[in-house]
């Protein structure tokens, strides 16, 4: 039987947030992630099933074990936490961040995360995976032709390989 899956669910116009995903791919070398950006049908409606709302980009979330009887979404830090765990060796002992008390490690993450768009910026609209990753991101606009060459239109904020977010989404301005 194969091993279950996590789903990660982002915000999708942060630039740190997609730094982050990007960090994830690169060293989840068993594959056992898949992404979502929080803009997406995909997580509004994963969400929606754990009682949650897509709109607070505030957070990322983790759907762990996805499509198990054992299905659960972890949040903030405990996401975090969950995902630099299951990424093996050196980044498994940040599981002894655990032994912080979780509203400590949240109140830091909150801290983080009203500042992260003013530290590290923002994209008008989510970068596009690497091609060879296309099937690990779920929600996202068919944008990328067979080629490999993405059809979205381009920003100068926005890393060269392009954007995916739907034209006439909302973005939380930055706070």
């Amino acid at each position: 039987m194969a091993e279950p899956r996590d789903l990660l669910l982002y915000d999708g116009v942060c630039v740190a947030c997609n730094w982050f995903t990007r960090f994830v791919v690169a060293r989840d070398r068993v594959r056992r992630f898949r992404f979502a950006p929080l803009q997406s049908d995909v997580a509004r409606t994963v969400l929606a099933r754990h009682g949650h709302e897509a709109r607070d980009l505030d957070t990322v979330y983790v759907v762990a074990d996805e499509g198990t009887p054992r299905e659960r979404i972890l949040a903030k830090s405990a996401a975090g936490l969950h995902v630099l765990t299951r990424l093996g060796w050196p980044w498994r002992a940040s599981a002894l961040l655990r032994l912080l008390p979780a509203r400590l490690r949240d109140r830091l993450y909150d801290a983080f995360i009203r500042h992260r768009y003013r530290l590290f910026g923002r994209y008008e609209t989510c970068p596009l995976p690497a091609p060879g990753e296309e099937g690990r991101f779920l929600g996202l606009p068919e944008l990328r032709t067979a080629a490999g060459d993405d059809r979205s239109p381009r920003n100068e904020a926005a890393p060269p390989d392009g954007s995916c977010q739907p034209a006439g989404a909302r973005l939380k301005p930055p706070a």
